[in-house]
């Protein structure tokens, strides 16, 4: 569908709040969607150059801090905006953290996390190297362990941040029964299902957690918001993302999810279009030192984020926003004059005039439209985009459906040859 924009000389814009979760191939992925990548980075290749890949003993890639140069690249293809610029009567947003003295520790469960904590103290040089290089967090802590010689494992941090966020449950009743006192509206959030589900059945209460249907998650975020409910309980998994839970103006984050920005998309179900009230996030750290480790570990690792994404906002928004307006408003309202089309031409260099002779080649190799598997012309993924570029040849290609066929034409060697080695296209 995107080539097929592209071929009919379209434009195509993608929207993300999140274009990078954990690892920079994550923020690649989503402008290769709209067929941007090479746009802003020029190849793979460079990609990770800029991002400092290297190869790591699993055969995979570990990826270092971003290049001082990775936002200004970004801002080749992307129109950025913060919350204060784009809805800027939203009321202000507070975190503030809460330490819990008085455990309620599980038999055995506090030597496990003094064991596992010192483990991580231990290995905590290594753990920030891997974060620097771009390894989530998770995956980081899981290396670090298995160099380590500990007969701790990684399972057992896992282990331990269950027992912890078990813990913490009567801290969290202390602050629902407060909340209740006072009337107010309180939510909940946590990464492991124990403190949620310790609310389930509480007298005005809902839960959303992956065991309800739809139709029950529907139901309750409409009696929340209907002041039906004293508050909500959910993991950060199911309630984080796609509901709205504005009635309230208080979060409780018992535990975080190991990915900062599905913590942040979490609180900002309260924190959104609706909301009258300033926001207040608080969250519970263990009195432990393995509490408080993953809490500063979880403060490390949105530096790659600040790195990349953040830094390429622009700043001159509004001429910027003006112009995206209009744009909008010439191509989408009907009755509106059309915006200026690209110019079409005929091919002008060597590579062009082969890509030219490639597609209508292929085209006419594949007359049935790939309904037939005879690896003569097009596959039936990329059929649509170049008979359509095949059919506006006579009349010229803009500058983008050139780069295109080029692309499409580099896919069929066999078939077609290769470009001229000067011009080929990485």
């Amino acid at each position: 569908l995107r080539d097929a924009v592209l071929a009919a000389g379209g434009r195509i814009w993608i929207l993300t709040g999140t274009p990078l979760l954990n690892r920079p191939p994550e923020l690649w992925g989503v402008l290769e969607a709209a067929g941007l990548a090479r746009d802003a980075f020029g190849s793979w290749q460079r990609f990770t150059v800029l991002f400092k890949a290297g190869a790591n003993r699993f055969g995979g890639l570990e990826w270092g801090r971003p290049d001082a140069e990775v936002p200004k690249l970004l801002q080749r293809v992307s129109l950025r905006r913060e919350r204060a610029e784009v809805l800027p009567d939203l009321p202000a947003k507070t975190r503030r953290t809460v330490e819990v003295n008085g455990l309620a520790w599980p038999p055995e469960g506090k030597d496990l996390a003094d064991a596992v904590g010192a483990v991580l103290e231990a290995v905590g040089a290594e753990i920030e190297r891997l974060m620097a290089e771009g390894v989530n967090l998770e995956a980081a802590i899981k290396q670090a362990m298995a160099t380590a010689d500990t007969a701790v494992r990684f399972e057992d941090v896992s282990r331990v941040r269950a027992v912890l966020a078990t813990a913490k449950i009567p801290a969290m009743l202390a602050a629902v029964e407060a909340h209740e006192a006072e009337d107010e509206p309180l939510v909940v959030f946590s990464r492991h299902r124990t403190p949620v589900d310790a609310l389930r059945g509480r007298d005005g209460w809902g839960v959303i957690t992956g065991d309800e249907s739809a139709d029950q998650r529907t139901e309750t975020v409409r009696a929340f918001q209907a002041g039906e409910l004293r508050g909500v309980a959910c993991t950060i998994q199911a309630g984080g993302v796609g509901i709205t839970l504005t009635h309230a103006h208080s979060l409780l984050f018992v535990d975080l999810d190991w990915t900062p920005a599905l913590n942040e998309q979490a609180e900002d179900r309260c924190c959104r279009i609706g909301q009258a009230s300033a926001v207040t996030v608080t969250r519970l750290v263990a009195a432990h030192a393995m509490d408080r480790r993953v809490a500063q570990l979880l403060g490390l690792k949105e530096t790659l984020i600040a790195a990349t994404v953040d830094a390429s906002t622009r700043t001159t928004v509004v001429d910027e926003a003006a112009a995206l307006d209009a744009a909008a408003q010439a191509e989408a309202v009907c009755g509106a004059a059309p915006a200026a089309r690209p110019v079409r031409r005929g091919p002008q260099t060597p590579v062009e005039r082969w890509a030219a002779e490639a597609i209508a080649m292929l085209s006419g190799l594949d007359p049935d439209g790939a309904a037939v598997r005879n690896d003569a012309g097009w596959n039936k993924m990329d059929g649509p985009t170049g008979h359509s570029l095949a059919q506006q040849l006579p009349r010229g290609l803009t500058d983008k459906q050139w780069a295109l066929a080029i692309r499409l034409a580099n896919r069929y060697p066999r078939q077609v040859g290769r470009a001229p080695q000067s011009t080929e296209v990485v």
